[in-house]
């Protein structure tokens, strides 16, 4: 698993650290579903980020952009 993405600002993400997020956020996801409740640590970075993809996708993505 690689580690989080180190964030310039821990409540805004810019479209670099987006990517960055929701790709390791796909990979602790896998993670999850394979070991449920193991890394108690990973699973709050997991919500963390999660948090920050969903408000970035909301607040820049609008419906039709990829």
């Amino acid at each position: 698993m690689k580690p989080v993405p180190k964030l310039v600002n821990d409540f805004i993400l810019n479209e670099s650290e987006y990517q960055s997020c929701k790709a390791w956020l796909a990979e602790a996801n896998e993670e999850t579903i394979r070991h449920p409740l193991d890394d108690p640590e990973l699973e709050t970075q997991r919500q963390r980020i999660k948090g920050l993809v969903t408000e970035y996708e909301h607040n820049w993505r609008h419906p039709g952009e990829p």
